[in-house]
């Protein structure tokens, strides 16, 4: 048996590690391959807009080339009489982007403005202009001071438009038969001028400009927050780490902390801007920019009401696209654009909704109602919350009616007669345009004992597809009709056929309008007994009418159930390696629950209010391992009864759905789909990936099939997407891994990897107590992270590290055969002249004072290694140098993204002229390091070689160990550029020490 050294053992889970991480990419990449969204097509043109703003941006008009569009608007222009209420969405690109990326959603938004206005000629009241902020392209990722001086140009962007809109309206107001100008009483311009309102649409990091420009209309008193509808945000990096050193951007993400009237005020602000409604949207796994795939990533609920989705969560979209696509991915452009027509319509209504909370509060629930998946109403889990409906968008329908009148309607409208069912399970086949009318009479539902009625319909959508009528008898003769059909939540289509046929579409129908939800899957559940009626009591029917939709027709399946999916008995799954028998007959909606006493669930176990000590065994599991367990449930269909005939023998796809406490925010749901490492037969649902909360997880499958279900270990799947996720923070972590490597004592490096994953893992689970121990300087954690996640990171950047010196040490002994014999003394780097010269690069931007202190040490190290084996010396000054000149490589061009920015986007001379404050923008720190490696190269020859003293050496390696571990931690919670201040402490121990 070979010798395992620790050395050999490291490199082979740094094998391990490095191999999930590519397993990972590529699998993600191969997503990306799939035809999973359609492109939106347009007639483009743009024009630009004089300003009063000037300088060297600008903003663009989306002028549309669509005849029909035109040609709509202006058939409802004359139909009207009166001219149009034009109103403005303002979009805002984000880093290298330009106006154009706003066309998708600016076409559908006249397309679908032209469907609405051929639906109601003479009442469509608005009409919604495009506008963009153009930044020619500037790199706004890499210069955080751009963000601010976007905003600048924002806001003055909304003030043009508003002048505009004064203007227009006021000259609407002249026309016709008016008074004459001189004739007005006062205030008559005030009551005639049309409220003004404005959609803020951000892309990328502009949307960070636009809540940037949100907090500052929150703290301008002249500006009414009403004339703000709402903030839609696609793929933009609120909760991304941050890796710029500058000032500028800690100023627009966080607020700095004030005292007196100033924090009362500037907490009032705060409050104004997060009332105002707004949804972040994220790609998903196929966003290589914005990777925010993982469990912490779930559907959540931010701070103010704001949401969160994943694009595989939103209704109609279920899908994942690049980061680029996000604005052009049909699917969701025609979630999006009919949302933002609505909430403008919802935000004019100032007499039926109140004041401007009301009014926020009202927009903010349609964005949560139409954007996300809501099952609990349609689950019957809860009483469906009483909020307000939008117009004509009504989930429930309720009217007097009586069995006679319903036989007569459906006779009128030439629908078969209603076919009463006896069984428990139906399940019917719809050819395309056929009529299907089932019936279910409440005393027969009482004799049987059935509670309600379950029901899985694909390919037939509520209204025009499916419906069903609950008929509730209150007197002989008379009763009430409810429409139920719009509570059913759209699922994506279970039935692999219609999941073929999904895209790509042809572009003219595309351009009609795809509903995109047409072949989804809707489960509903309808009890038989209203609320408050007794079971011997029930007087009460229940009719369900469908037709027949998708090119293969439309099935029905219903279940009679003796009890409401709240209330059946769950499904207990045992440990991982064991499987459980569903038998078929099963509920269709079953609940199930995971081994939790073997596993705590989320993060509140071991929350102050639990009583659980941090010591105990279920916090130290979940600071290991994390609340999420790293688990796949795996389903497989062992047999199904459908039937035959005209019931079809397509089998239903198991889906599992993960419901929010309360319906507050959106549900998650993930179809059982083959992959996964070490893959079996079957299909496997990953529940580590974005799937929350695990604690209220429903089975939806065919009744009419037998499954059996299986918990497995996805150990190499979890920590693939883990370190896919933080992909983005390994360079820092390569840079707190090299700074390990200056301590003198040995293992040093192994002590900072594992204090940094279990004090990044701490802090990203109690991120209140971490503010309070940090005094409130540390950041916000922008990703659940656990102990094994985090050290499997810095275990890989350890790798990259141990690279990164082994190039290193192979250019100092190349450099060394090339210089002169005293290198030092022909170039000029000897004495007083090394100390000047990086002193007067600290006056230039950032990057180059580090490169130079490189350069210095480089050539000092190369004069200083009279022999090959003087490298290679632990105690020798030529490593320590080494060490130094590694770390220092790693990070000299971290400061150096301002100056590239401004070089990408153009402004040459400002790249050069332009100086932030040198205390925030890691200037100080580089100056620092650089002044460290002159002090270094010049130290007097008889000093090179004394050894340090005991105490100096654990004084040295305790600092060295506790920064690095800092910066590790740091980066962990989002914020890399902690490494600058940790190499200043670095560098004033070293000089201290020396």
């Amino acid at each position: 048996m070979p010798n395992l050294t620790p050395s050999a053992l490291f490199w082979a889970a740094w094998a391990a590690l490095a191999g999930l991480l590519l397993c990972c990419l590529a699998q993600d990449a191969l997503l990306l391959r799939r035809p999973a969204c359609d492109t939106t097509y347009i007639y483009e043109g743009y024009e630009e807009v004089k300003t009063a703003a000037g300088g060297r941006y600008r903003l663009v008009k989306f002028a549309d080339g669509d005849k029909s569009t035109l040609a709509a608007r202006a058939r409802l222009q004359r139909q009207r009489g009166t001219p149009l209420l034009d109103l403005p969405v303002l979009f805002v690109h984000g880093h290298l982007g330009s106006h154009q990326q706003m066309r998708s959603a600016a076409a559908e938004t006249g397309r679908e403005l032209a469907r609405r206005a051929a639906a109601d000629p003479a009442g469509w009241p608005i009409w919604l202009q495009w506008y963009a902020a153009d930044f020619n392209a500037e790199a706004s990722a890499l210069d955080s001071s751009l963000l601010a001086e976007q905003s600048d140009f924002v806001l003055r962007c909304i003030e043009h438009l508003h002048r505009q809109h004064a203007a227009a309206t006021a000259a609407m107001a002249g026309a016709g038969s008016q008074p004459a100008a001189q004739q007005r009483p006062a205030g008559w311009q005030q009551q005639h001028q049309q409220p003004f309102r404005v959609v803020l649409v951000a892309y990328s990091m502009g949307g960070l400009v636009a809540r940037h420009v949100v907090r500052r209309l929150a703290a301008d008193a002249t500006f009414d927050m009403a004339q703000l509808v709402a903030l839609l945000t696609l793929g933009s990096p609120h909760q991304f780490p941050r890796f710029m050193p500058h000032s500028p951007l800690a100023s627009l993400l966080n607020r700095t902390s004030q005292g007196g009237n100033a924090a009362g005020a500037a907490r009032a602000e705060e409050a104004a801007a997060a009332a105002v409604p707004r949804v972040n949207i994220l790609a998903g796994a196929g966003d290589f920019s914005l990777p925010l795939t993982h469990a912490a990533a779930a559907p959540r609920e931010e701070g103010g009401g704001g949401l969160t989705l994943l694009m595989r969560d939103m209704p109609g979209v279920w899908a994942t696209c690049s980061h680029k696509a996000i604005v052009s991915c049909n699917q969701l452009v025609r979630q999006v654009v009919p949302v933002i027509v609505d909430a403008t319509l919802m935000a004019l209504e100032d007499g039926a909704t109140g004041g401007l909370q009301e009014r926020q509060a009202a927009v903010q629930a349609l964005l949560k109602r139409r954007l996300a998946t809501h099952a609990t109403a349609a689950l019957g889990l809860q009483a469906a919350a009483d909020q307000r409906q939008e117009p004509k968008h009504a989930q429930h329908v309720q009217s007097p009616c009586t069995s006679t009148e319903l036989m007569a309607a459906a006779t009128a409208a030439g629908q078969p007669p209603a076919e009463a069912v006896t069984d428990s399970l139906l399940r019917r086949q719809v050819a395309p345009g056929a009529t299907l009318r089932l019936s279910w009479e409440g005393a027969q539902a009482a004799a049987a004992g059935w509670q309600g009625l379950l029901l899985l319909v694909t390919a037939a959508p509520p209204g025009s597809g499916f419906s069903v009528t609950v008929q509730e008898a209150v007197a002989e003769g008379s009763g009430t009709c409810t429409e139920v059909a719009g509570s059913a939540v759209p699922l994506p289509p279970l039935l692999p056929s219609l999941q073929q046929r999904w895209v790509p579409r042809h572009w003219a129908e595309v351009m009609g309008g795809i509903d995109w939800q047409q072949n989804a899957t809707r489960v509903l559940y309808v009890p038989f007994a209203p609320g408050g009626v007794s079971a011997s009591e029930r007087r009460s029917s229940t009719e369900v009418a469908m037709t027949g939709g998708a090119p293969s027709g439309s099935l029905l399946l219903a279940q009679a159930v003796t009890a409401s999916p709240a209330e059946a008995p769950a499904l207990e799954l045992p440990l991982p390696g064991r499987q459980a028998a569903l038998p078929a007959g099963h509920a269709a909606v079953l609940r199930v629950h995971l081994p939790q006493r073997w596993w705590p669930l989320g993060t509140a176990a071991c929350e102050p209010s639990a009583g659980q000590a941090p010591s105990s065994l279920p916090c130290l599991q979940q600071l290991l391992l994390g609340g999420t367990p790293p688990w796949r449930l795996r389903i497989q269909q062992q047999s199904c009864d459908s039937g035959g005939g005209q019931n079809g023998d397509a089998s239903l796809a198991p889906a599992v759905l993960a419901v929010q406490a309360g319906g507050a925010v959106g549900d998650s749901v993930r179809l059982a789909g083959s992959g996964g490492f070490g893959a079996g037969s079957g299909s496997a649902v990953q529940l580590w990936d974005g799937l929350g909360p695990l604690d209220r997880l429903w089975l939806i499958s065919d009744p009419s099939c037998s499954l059996t279900l299986r918990l497995e270990w996805d150990l190499g799947g979890w920590l693939g997407r883990s370190l896919r996720h933080l992909l983005f923070i390994l360079p820092p972590l390569c840079m707190a891994a090299s700074q390990a490597r200056l301590s003198p004592l040995p293992g040093s490096t192994a002590r900072v990897a594992v204090a940094a994953a279990l004090l990044a893992a701490w802090g990203s689970q109690h991120p209140a107590a971490l503010n309070a121990a940090t005094a409130g300087w540390a950041p916000r954690p922008w990703v659940l992270l656990s102990a094994a996640e985090a050290l499997a990171a810095v275990v890989v950047a350890i790798g990259g590290a141990s690279a990164c010196a082994a190039l290193t040490r192979g250019s100092v002994r190349r450099l060394r055969r090339m210089l002169p014999s005293k290198p030092g003394r022909r170039l000029g780097l000897a004495g007083w002249q090394a100390p000047v010269l990086l002193a007067a690069a600290c006056l230039l931007p950032p990057a180059i004072p580090a490169c130079l202190a490189c350069l210095c040490l480089a050539v000092r190290l190369a004069g200083a290694s009279g022999t090959q084996e003087g490298l290679g010396r632990t105690d020798a000054p030529p490593a320590r140098l080494l060490a130094w000149l590694a770390f220092s490589s790693l990070l000299a061009p971290l400061p150096g993204s301002e100056l590239l920015g401004r070089l990408l986007g153009g402004s040459w001379r400002e790249a050069f002229t332009k100086t932030p404050n040198a205390w925030t923008d890691g200037r100080l720190a580089v100056g620092a390091l650089a002044m460290h490696a002159s002090l270094l190269q010049c130290k007097p020859q008889n000093q090179k070689n004394a050894a340090p003293r005991r105490w100096q050496r654990l004084a040295a390696g305790a600092g060295h160990e506790t920064a690095a571990c800092a910066a590790a931690a740091a980066a962990l919670w989002g914020a890399p550029s902690f490494q600058m201040h940790a190499a200043v402490v670095s560098a004033a121990l070293d000089c201290i020490l020396a």
